[in-house]
C-alpha cells in the first residue's frame, strides 16, 4: 500500500479544473479487497481532518470514494491488479478519482429498481451528489465525482 499527502501546486491539471491550489491531496493506491474500504475511509478523514478543508462534505467525499472503491472492487481483473484512488479538494469543490483495471458500471436512471436487485445504486447518488464521469479505454475504468460546495449543489433527483 502507498499513501502520499502533499500539496498540490496552484498550476496543476487538478488545480486549474477546480479553481484553486487544493487544500487536501491523497492519493493511494490499494490491493481490490473490500477490507481496504475501511482503511481507505480512514485515510480520507484522517487527510481531511490535517487541512483547513470545511468539514461540511466529509460525509459526500467518505460516501462516494467507498462506494466507488466497493465498485472497483468488483470489476477489477487481475484482482492482483492496484485500484488508484485520489481525493484533491479546494474550498470551493472536491474531486474523487478511482481508477481500475475491469470495466465500468452502468448508471441507473432512477431509485425505481427493488431494493433487492444488486448495483448502480451508488453511482446515481454520486451522479446526484457531484458531476459524475465514467471513462473506460478498453483495460481501464476511470470514475471521476467532481463535488461543488455550499448552495452550488444540485438538488437530488428521483
Amino acid at each position: 500500500m502507498q499513501l502520499f499527502v502533499v500539496p498540490v501546486a496552484a498550476n496543476s491539471d487538478i488545480s486549474r479544473k477546480l479553481g484553486k491550489s487544493s487544500m487536501i491531496s491523497l492519493s493511494v493506491s490499494l490491493s481490490a479487497d473490500a477490507s481496504n474500504g475501511r482503511v481507505l475511509r480512514a485515510m480520507v478523514r484522517d487527510a481531511w481532518n490535517r487541512t483547513p478543508a470545511p468539514s461540511p462534505d466529509l460525509d459526500d467525499v467518505l460516501l462516494i470514494t467507498s462506494e466507488l472503491f466497493a465498485n472497483a472492487t468488483e470489476a477489477t481483473h487481475p484482482r492482483s491488479e492496484p485500484i488508484e484512488i485520489s481525493v484533491e479538494g479546494t474550498e470551493f469543490a472536491t474531486r474523487i478519482c478511482v481508477t481500475n483495471t475491469g470495466p465500468s458500471f452502468d448508471i441507473p436512471n432512477t431509485f425505481a429498481a427493488p431494493p433487492s436487485q444488486h448495483g448502480g445504486r451508488g453511482l446515481l447518488i454520486a451522479r446526484n451528489i457531484g458531476k459524475l464521469v465514467i471513462t473506460h479505454d478498453g483495460q481501464r475504468s476511470e470514475v471521476t465525482v467532481d463535488i461543488e460546495r455550499g448552495d452550488q449543489r444540485r438538488p437530488i433527483s428521483t
